[in-house]
C-alpha cells in the first residue's frame, strides 16, 4: 500500500486494529482529561527556565540565547528583570485543538511577531495582541486553541507553507486548527531559528514535547525540519519494523503514533523533495 494512502488511513480511522488491542479512540481519551491538556499548556506558556534567563539567574543556561534574542542587548539586566512580564512574548504550547486534531505537526520555534521591545520607553507595555505574562490564565489558553485560522494562514508563512502537507496527509481539504495542530521542538519566539534554537530544543523537548505529543489526539506526528527531526529523536524511538529514514511508528505509554520527518517548507529545495510522497518513500 502506498505510504500516504496508508497515512490517511492511520488519520482517519488510527492505527490497524491488529496493532492496538481495543479502541484505539477511547484509549487516546482516557489516558488524559482535558483538564491536564490546559494545565501542561500553562505550564509550557510560563516555563519558569524562560524566568530565569530573562531576570538574569541563569545567563550560561542553553536556553538562554533564545530567550533573550527578543531583547535589546542595550537593555541593562535591571531593567530587563522589572521589564520583561509586560514586554516579552511567552512560549507558543502549540496552535490549534490539540487534544482532538488527528494530526500534529512539529517545526523548530516559533517566530517572533510585533515591533521590537524598545531600549527605552520600558514603562510601557506591549500591544494588547501580544501574550505576556500578564495575560490571565484562560486568555492564553484561548489564544492558542484558536489560534490557527484562515487569517493565521495567510499572516504566519510557515503555517501557509504547512497547510498544503496537511491536505496531502489527508487527501482532502482540510479545517486548520481542527484536522490538525501545530508545535515546535523549542517553544520560546525568535526572528531567526539560527539564533539559540539548536541548544533550547533538547531541553525544551526533555520537558515539554514527550507530554504535548501524549496529551494530543494525533495518530500521526510529521516533524518539519532539523531542529524537529532532532527533538523527536530524543522523545520517540521507533519500532523496527517498517522503519525507513523519514517514515516509523513508535509506541508512548498506550499510545501507538505514526511518524513522518519532512524537510522544513522554508528549505531551499524543489517542492516536490518536500512532499509526503518523496519523503516517505525515501529509504
Amino acid at each position: 500500500m502506498p505510504r500516504p494512502i496508508l497515512m490517511a488511513i492511520w488519520l482517519i480511522v488510527g492505527p490497524p486494529s491488529r496493532l492496538v488491542p481495543g479502541s484505539y479512540c477511547s484509549i487516546a481519551m482516557d489516558v488524559f482529561r482535558s483538564s491536564e491538556a490546559v494545565d501542561h499548556l500553562i505550564s509550557v506558556a510560563r516555563c519558569p527556565i524562560m524566568v530565569d534567563c530573562l531576570t538574569g539567574r541563569t545567563p550560561d543556561h542553553p536556553c538562554a540565547d533564545l530567550v533573550l534574542s527578543q531583547w535589546p542587548k542595550e537593555v541593562p539586566v535591571e531593567a530587563r528583570a522589572q521589564a520583561w512580564p509586560r514586554w516579552h512574548q511567552l512560549p507558543e504550547p502549540w496552535a490549534g485543538h490539540l487534544r482532538t486534531a488527528p494530526l500534529l505537526f512539529v517545526a523548530s520555534n516559533p517566530g517572533y511577531a510585533g515591533k521590537p521591545i524598545p531600549v527605552d520607553g520600558l514603562d510601557g507595555r506591549a500591544s494588547d495582541h501580544i501574550t505576556t505574562w500578564e495575560r490571565d490564565d484562560s486568555e492564553i489558553t484561548r489564544r492558542r486553541i484558536t489560534a490557527l485560522g484562515d487569517a493565521a494562514l495567510n499572516a504566519v508563512p510557515y503555517w501557509r507553507d504547512t497547510h498544503p502537507r496537511a491536505v496531502e496527509a489527508f487527501g482532502r481539504e482540510v479545517n486548520p486548527g481542527v484536522d490538525y495542530a501545530l508545535t515546535e521542538a523549542a517553544r520560546c519566539k525568535s526572528k531567526d531559528e539560527t539564533v539559540g534554537v539548536a541548544s533550547a530544543r533538547n531541553v525544551c523537548a526533555r520537558n515539554y514535547l514527550h507530554a504535548t505529543i501524549l496529551l494530543s489526539g494525533a495518530r500521526v506526528v510529521l516533524g518539519m525540519g532539523v531542529h524537529a527531526r532532532e527533538a523527536l529523536g530524543r522523545v520517540l524511538k521507533p519500532l523496527d519494523d517498517g522503519k525507513t529514514d523519514n517514515f516509523f511508528e513508535t509506541v508512548i505509554g498506550p499510545r501507538r503514533f505514526l511518524v513522518g520527518l519532512l524537510p522544513h517548507p522554508g528549505a531551499h529545495i524543489p517542492i516536490e523533495k518536500k512532499t509526503l510522497a518523496y519523503n516517505l518513500e525515501k529509504r
